[in-house]
């Protein structure tokens, strides 16, 4: 097998188990926001806290993204929590996120 066809079935098998993983918990599969200008509704529920990689927690979202019920994770020290938590707080729960950056290099913003 190439290196090609080789990358394609390992991205497709965890891809698979990753599935069976959020399945067998209970758990949809998270929106992650792509990169440039995205408006959402934040729908005023009390997000579900998640333990995720290396024990650290996030919170776990519902928001409105193009008229589409989805769930989003937030880590619980990032400013994007407090963000979120201030924003709902004050009843501003229609609001865009700005996404720049790959990687480590992801910075978010907020209009």
């Amino acid at each position: 097998m190439d290196m090609k066809n080789w990358l394609k079935t390992e991205q497709e098998r965890l891809e698979k188990e990753r599935a069976e993983i959020l399945k067998e918990k209970g758990y949809e599969q998270l929106f992650r926001f792509p990169v440039g200008e995205t408006r959402i509704s934040v729908l005023m529920t009390q997000p579900r806290i998640q333990e995720g990689r290396g024990g650290r927690n996030f919170a776990v979202f519902e928001v409105e993204v193009d008229g589409k019920k989805v769930q989003t994770g937030v880590n619980l020290v990032s400013p994007m929590y407090r963000e979120f938590i201030n924003r709902m707080a004050s009843g501003d729960v229609e609001f865009s996120v700005i996404r720049t950056g790959m990687g480590l290099d992801t910075r978010y913003a907020f209009k």
